[in-house]
């Protein structure tokens, strides 16, 4: 029977949690299911039009290049060019879809989770180039440009919002319902001045709507937030932010150009060429950071999805290389002994696979739980431990901060509660230790099992 908690008790969180139940969860992911799959969408029916833009760019660039420039001519006139391009939009649509996915895989009732991975795919789809290629009927364009302004005001809101989903300071939430109106107006006129459908060919003024009251704002918030989260936040959203920040720099690299470089010449064909793609590769890194946060420092809780990912890829991996390299081998042998290739050495080869299969998964999974996973790989060892210190430890706070400590490094709850009750007396204290040495081990290993425990009770 848990109690209920007193005046007094003491109580450590992991973390805030924000799940969703009934209706409003069903709203929730029925929304962030609506916008992603329209983000994506429309990013996939863009991406011929997209081809044939940049094919069109690359032959007017070539018609105006000197002559003696002829490794660049045939880097653009072959295709090499549009093709390079827009894989690489591609792919970085790509990695934060596949991050966005993992957010959410095993944490689809948490609000903040649907949020943030609505954000990724949405930002991804409005920086990139690709969506501003497609034309479509007039409604549909405005649904077109509408998704493109959501992606804006979901990227402003995160650095609002990011890590904790809450409002901090609170002047956050007036320059949220500000960038709201803001976005909303120029989905509806994107060919107006302050139009941001396009951040590397819009105005110099919306430029600086974005840099100063968008990024600008954003990052002081977020210094703001970082002087009150705790040590654990700061681990989980350092190097995140440092790389947002570096790529909000490399945005305004990249479009300061466009104002004081002439309107022709070798410098403006260069970058019409290669502008836009060195953006996209500054900001490649943020979806790499966000997965070495989720990794490393448990951001987002995706560690499941993760340890799998790593642990099939590899194992993948490894079982191509053995059935590639023994079917070259076999057949290599077989041709030199009877003068011709032979079926059995496939036949071999997938024999060698099955019975491979499950050694190799395992030393796989016992070589990512060392690497990454040292506390699940050493859970056992510090059970044992801390089984072994019960006996001589007698002063129930010290008690119980190494109780939390281990459940947090064994178990890693989402939350933690342990609740005392009030000592009447120095003497009730001493007989409570004498009764907690008491209690058995098996005790505590199902407090670990359940994520929580009440003791003193």
């Amino acid at each position: 029977m848990t109690p209920t908690p007193r005046r007094g008790s003491s109580e450590t969180r992991a973390g805030p949690n924000a799940p969703l139940g009934g209706r409003h969860l069903v709203i929730a992911r029925t929304a962030w299911a609506t916008l992603i799959t329209l983000a994506l969408g429309l990013f996939v029916l863009s991406v011929p039009s997209r081809y044939g833009q940049l094919t069109a760019l690359a032959s007017r660039a070539s018609a105006k290049l000197d002559p003696g420039d002829g490794l660049l001519q045939r880097f653009l006139m072959h295709g090499a060019y549009a093709l390079t391009v827009l894989s690489l939009e591609v792919a970085f649509v790509l990695a934060f879809a596949l991050v966005s996915a993992a957010i959410v895989w095993r944490n689809s009732s948490d609000w903040r989770t649907l949020f943030f991975s609505a954000v990724f795919v949405t930002y991804s789809v409005w920086v990139t180039p690709t969506l501003d290629a497609l034309t479509l009927p007039s409604i549909l364009q405005t649904v077109a440009d509408l998704t493109q302004a959501a992606g804006l005001l979901l990227a402003v809101s995160f650095f609002l919002l990011f890590p904790d989903g809450c409002f901090v300071p609170g002047w956050t939430r007036l320059n949220m319902f500000a960038w709201a109106v803001y976005c909303l107006v120029w989905s509806l006129f994107p060919a107006a001045w302050f139009s941001l459908r396009d951040p590397f060919h819009t105005s110099f003024a919306a430029f600086l709507i974005l840099m100063l009251l968008g990024w600008g704002a954003g990052l002081f918030a977020q210094a703001v937030r970082f002087r009150r989260i705790g040590v654990r936040q700061r681990v989980q959203t350092k190097w995140v932010l440092i790389v947002i920040a570096a790529a909000c720099v490399g945005y305004a690299t990249v479009y300061l150009p466009d104002i004081f470089l002439p309107a022709s010449g070798s410098f403006r064909i260069l970058y019409e060429l290669f502008g836009v793609p060195v953006f996209l590769l500054l900001a490649l890194p943020i979806p790499i950071t966000l997965f070495f946060a989720m990794q490393r420092y448990h951001l987002f809780n995706v560690q499941l999805i993760l340890r799998r990912t790593l642990i099939y890829t590899m194992l993948t991996g490894a079982l191509a290389l053995i059935y590639v390299g023994s079917v070259v081998l076999l057949q290599e042998i077989f041709r030199l002994l009877a003068g011709q290739k032979s079926q059995l050495a496939i036949v071999a080869s997938t024999l060698a696979i099955a019975v491979l299969f499950r050694p190799l998964q395992w030393r796989i999974q016992a070589a990512i739980d060392c690497r990454f996973y040292r506390g699940k790989y050493d859970a056992a060892k510090t059970l044992a431990s801390f089984s072994e210190s019960l006996r001589s430890k007698t002063d129930l706070n010290e008690l119980r901060n190494d109780l939390v400590a281990v459940v947090r490094e064994t178990m890693q709850p989402t939350h933690i509660s342990l609740w005392l009750r009030p000592p009447e007396s120095r003497e009730g204290e001493k007989d409570k230790a004498k009764n907690l040495e008491n209690i058995p081990k098996t005790q505590f290993r199902n407090a670990f099992r359940n994520g929580w425990e009440t003791l003193g009770t």
